[in-house]
């Protein structure tokens, strides 16, 4: 079966508001949750026993300039085996002076699964944005995962990921983090490694790229890994909520 999700966030008269929440086939989305930093949290899901053999899900959201929106998954979800790779598509475009976090689904790729995914993540400005994913694969199990990033049409990631599994049930986790504003990317960097450091049960390391920091990092099952998402992506929005804004530009009388 298909699913596809369709989010757009826009800021009016001062707060981030929900402009477009649209889902066909097998996505679903809660209804905008108000947070305390003023950003708006959609809540995603799958219906039915989760991600099957063949099906293809599509995500596109788009943040407008000053808006911050977080979209994240309500649980994990099993894909399962069959005769053809299931798929999952993700696009996002955030504007100068928006923010997105999104820390994905943690997928759950059962004994001899195959799963492709992609991910197209395009920022303008000075706009921030937090992409993340988490796979668990079981014995047998095939991932094939590919992120583009650019900011102001600059090439910023291009990140291929293929992985087969062991049957030791292990977890990937891929966090990165883009922006144009060199000073906070190394605050996010240093941030990110002191709490990667406080994971002795995860493996991995930080890397940079001209506008990207990218986290990746392995363990023994999904809990240390959503653990330390977690804590990224609150330290990320700490970071995002603090940052100096321009002020608005006023006509002459």
């Amino acid at each position: 079966m298909n699913g596809q999700l369709v989010l757009r966030c826009a800021q009016r008269d001062g707060c981030s508001r929900l402009l477009t929440s649209r889902f066909y086939g097998v996505a679903r989305a809660s209804r905008a949750l108000r947070e305390p930093d003023r950003a708006l949290r959609v809540v995603t899901s799958t219906l039915g026993p989760g991600i099957l053999a063949g099906d293809r899900l599509m995500r596109e959201v788009e943040v407008g300039a000053g808006a911050r929106l977080v979209v994240a998954a309500q649980m994990a979800t099993p894909v399962f085996a069959g005769t053809a790779p299931s798929r999952g598509d993700a696009w996002a475009r955030v504007a100068a002076g928006a923010a997105l976090f999104a820390p994905g689904d943690v997928l759950l790729l059962a004994a001899g699964a195959a799963h492709e995914s992609s991910a197209r993540l395009d920022v303008s400005g000075d706009g921030f944005a937090l992409h993340a994913e988490i796979v668990v694969l079981g014995a047998g199990a095939r991932l094939r995962s590919r992120t583009l990033a650019r900011i102001d049409g600059r090439l910023a990631v291009r990140d291929a990921c293929d992985l087969d599994g062991d049957g030791s049930e292990r977890a990937l986790l891929t966090a990165i983090a883009l922006s144009a504003d060199d000073e906070r990317q190394a605050s996010l960097a240093t941030a990110f490694g002191e709490l990667f450091a406080r994971e002795p049960a995860v493996r991995g390391g930080l890397g940079a790229t001209d506008g990207a920091t990218i986290l990746r990092a392995q363990a023994d099952g999904a809990w240390p890994l959503q653990r330390l998402l977690e804590r990224i992506v609150a330290v990320a929005r700490m970071h995002e909520a603090e940052r100096p804004r321009a002020l608005p530009h006023l006509q002459p009388a």
